[in-house]
């Protein structure tokens, strides 16, 4: 069994903050009663605690779905193969019920503050207005494409880089869906085998369809390695009419392949480890002078020098301006309400930027602050100042990590909220164009279209000229000139001709004409812009919008466009 859960990536769990390990138990438990429904004395008392164990592991992470799925799909098979009746359909039902409890009040409070109960994921399908209309898929990971999709689990072996940032691997996965298949083509295969194999090629091919990141395939790559055993003893039992040496060969073959995967994970373990820290291999008097701290490890702030716990208790609120700095955040001061600035995405949508800035008035007369990492103080100053807030005192100070032996070089910045603006107005002397040396505000991004002769009708190919109003709704000036030594920041008006349907997009690079002047808040100006219509006959959106180069198009941070249907004929 030691054999069976050797894998490089659950170990490199051990003593992490990742939640994959957690769900780990719970869905091999749920498995098991599955395989056990026939011989189980209390069949609704497995089913129905199975149901929540499952629904717990997808709670804790939503890509657990991928594993969930198989194991239900394994007790459909022992649950359909025998006649229903009307009890057994009532169960199944509960079940259903149990599965979802769990999931239900996190999915409700985010569903009720967001407008989508997996907020911000899978966007593009359900649309919360806080949060660009985007897909979960990361391309840095995972399959590319339907071959792939299929694949992955093989492929993966070949392409650790494409596993996780950590870039090797050991190759569970392509033992696990090689076993797999051998457990579902063979003949006189047990029918538990079997059943594990099926949740274990499910398994890899949701996996490889969601994400292909390997830290959401440990189910698949546990149940591969007891199918490996079992495979070596088929062997035996199989081939007893050949001689002795080619038996133990054949059963030996699964266990060697198993046994030579352990060891290059046991190698890639003593190599690596996701924070970058010494391992027990290369610090073991270190880790046993860390172990007087179990069960003592609960307050960080107990950990803290006298200075330090001064310091932060002057925190009325946090503001996170790094992606590693939350955590300690909330360790030293949970009390403190905290207010997210790192994640841009978030300030891509005015609903979200309004939202903001109320949580931003509520703070207002409290002392606040950020931690930042020392090595990403530079990062965490220009998200706060990407939001406004105005950069006090930065004083250096040293967080002891629950240990003397850990510490962190960090950070703790003094802000201010925003001052309040007055929306700026041209006077007298004010030059007619200037030239943008940053990105616009996100707050910028706000403007008003009136198209008086966009032409229903075009030739393919055809080139036409358009006028269009463009009002600046903004409380921001719009520089009309880019960079000088770049093309950068300079702000187009641009076309869009998208398909029938309105989404499928044709060209987004088809006519770009810049601002003859700067345009301040509430000033408008008529832009003159050369269409080209698309070369196939059809029918057509043209979209008419905004877009600052190198940045964004005004769209994409929630501005308005303008849209007329064309025919090309």
């Amino acid at each position: 069994m030691l054999l069976a859960l050797f894998t490089e990536h659950a170990l490199f769990e051990v003593n992490n903050y990742m939640v994959d390990l957690l769900a780990l138990p719970l869905e091999l438990e749920a498995l098991r009663l599955a395989l056990d429904y026939y011989e189980s004395d209390n069949r609704t008392r497995d089913l129905l605690f199975a149901a929540l164990l499952l629904g717990v592991s997808v709670a804790l992470k939503l890509t657990n779905a991928a594993v969930a799925l198989p194991v239900a799909a394994v007790f459909a098979v022992r649950i359909f193969s025998a006649r229903l009746d009307r009890k057994t359909v009532g169960f199944v039902l509960l079940a259903c019920a149990l599965f979802v409890l769990p999931l239900l009040p996190h999915a409700v409070y985010v569903w009720r503050e967001t407008g989508s109960p997996v907020f911000p994921l899978y966007n593009n399908l359900i649309h919360s207005p806080l949060w660009p209309n985007s897909s979960p898929y990361d391309g840095r990971w995972g399959p590319r494409g339907l071959g792939e999709t299929l694949l992955w689990p093989v492929l993966s072996f070949w392409e650790p880089s494409r596993l996780s940032e950590l870039g090797v691997y050991s190759g569970r996965l392509t033992l696990a869906f090689a076993a797999a298949t051998l457990c579902l083509l063979l003949p006189r295969v047990e029918s538990r085998a079997r059943l594990i194999g099926l949740a274990a090629l499910l398994g890899s091919f949701m996996w490889g369809a969601t994400s292909g990141y390997v830290r959401y395939a440990l189910f698949v790559e546990v149940a591969g390695g007891v199918l490996l055993i079992y495979l070596a003893r088929y062997a035996w039992e199989r081939v007893r009419s050949l001689p002795r040496a080619l038996r133990v060969a054949a059963a030996a073959l699964p266990v060697c392949l198993l046994v030579a995967q352990c060891a290059l994970s046991a190698r890639y373990v003593r190599q690596k480890e996701w924070g970058g820290r010494p391992t027990v291999f290369d610090d073991a008097a270190g880790y046993r002078r860390e172990l007087r701290w179990v069960w003592r490890d609960r307050d960080l702030l107990k950990f803290q020098p006298a200075e330090n716990r001064e310091l932060f208790g002057r925190v009325d609120a946090w503001v996170v301006s790094g992606v590693k700095s939350n955590g300690v955040e909330a360790l030293l001061r949970p009390d403190a309400p905290a207010l997210g600035v790192v994640y841009y995405e978030y300030f891509d949508r005015p609903q979200s930027r309004q939202r903001f800035a109320r949580a931003v008035e509520a703070l207002r007369g409290k002392r606040i602050f950020s931690l930042a990492l020392n090595d990403e103080l530079d990062a965490s100053l220009e998200a706060l100042r990407r939001r406004r807030f105005v950069v006090g005192e930065i004083e250096p100070v040293t967080v002891p990590f629950f240990s003397a032996r850990t510490q962190l070089g960090m950070s703790l910045i003094e802000v201010s909220p925003p001052e309040k603006r007055e929306t700026p107005r041209r006077g007298p002397g004010t030059p007619e164009v200037t030239e943008a040396a940053a990105p616009l505000d996100d707050d910028a991004f706000v403007t008003a279209f009136s198209v008086a002769d966009a032409p229903p009708r075009m030739r393919p190919g055809q080139r036409a000229t358009i006028h269009v109003s463009v009002k600046n709704a903004s409380e921001f000036v719009w520089p009309a000139r880019g960079r000088k030594d770049y093309y950068a920041y300079l702000i187009n008006l641009s076309d869009t001709w998208l398909g029938a349907d309105g989404q499928t997009l044709v060209t987004n690079l088809d006519g770009r004409s810049g601002l003859p002047h700067d345009l301040w808040p509430g000033e408008s100006v008529e832009v003159a812009l050369d269409i080209n219509a698309p070369k196939e006959p059809g029918e057509y959106v043209l979209e008419v919008g905004l877009v600052q180069e190198g940045i964004a198009f005004f769209k994409d941070k929630g501005a308005e466009t303008w849209r007329a249907r064309v025919k090309v004929e």
